[in-house]
C-alpha cells in the first residue's frame, strides 16, 4: 500500500513538474553597426519583455515548442524580429546588431514672419511621408 501511495506521488509531481517546464531561455548581446554593445534595447514577446543592461545584455523566458516572434526595438536604432522555436529548458544564445534608424529629410522650411522671440526652431516639413 505504501508502495502505491509513493508511486502515485511520484508520478503526480512529475506529471506536474514536465506541465509548468515548458519553458526556454533566450539570451545574448546587442551590439549597433560599431559593434558597440546598446543598453535600454527593449526585447519582447507575446507576454514577455525585458530591456538590455548597459552591457548590451538580456535574458528572456519563452514558451517552447511554439513559434515565436522576438521584437527589438530601441529609439534610435531600426526595430528588428526574429522567430525562434525552442526545446523545452533550452538555453539559446543570439547575438543582434542592430542598424541605425537614419531617414533623410526631402525638404525642411523654416517660416519666419513673425518677429516675436521663440525658444527653439519652428520648422514645417514639406513633402515627407509620414506628415502626408
Amino acid at each position: 500500500m505504501k508502495i502505491r501511495i509513493f508511486l502515485f506521488v511520484a508520478l503526480f509531481f512529475t506529471f506536474v513538474n514536465n506541465i509548468y517546464a515548458q519553458s526556454a531561455r533566450l539570451q545574448g548581446i546587442v551590439l549597433d553597426k560599431n559593434n558597440q554593445p546598446v543598453e535600454n534595447v527593449n526585447v519582447s514577446a507575446v507576454n514577455q519583455n525585458t530591456k538590455t543592461n548597459k552591457n548590451g545584455y538580456y535574458s528572456l523566458e519563452i514558451t517552447a515548442n511554439q513559434n515565436i516572434i522576438i521584437v527589438f526595438t530601441h529609439i534610435t536604432l531600426k526595430k528588428t524580429t526574429a522567430k525562434f522555436n525552442l526545446k523545452t529548458n533550452e538555453n539559446f544564445e543570439f547575438n543582434i546588431v542592430l542598424n541605425d534608424n537614419v531617414e533623410q529629410i526631402d525638404e525642411i522650411i523654416i517660416n519666419s514672419k513673425n518677429r516675436n522671440r521663440v525658444e527653439g526652431i519652428v520648422v514645417a516639413l514639406k513633402n515627407h511621408p509620414q506628415l502626408t
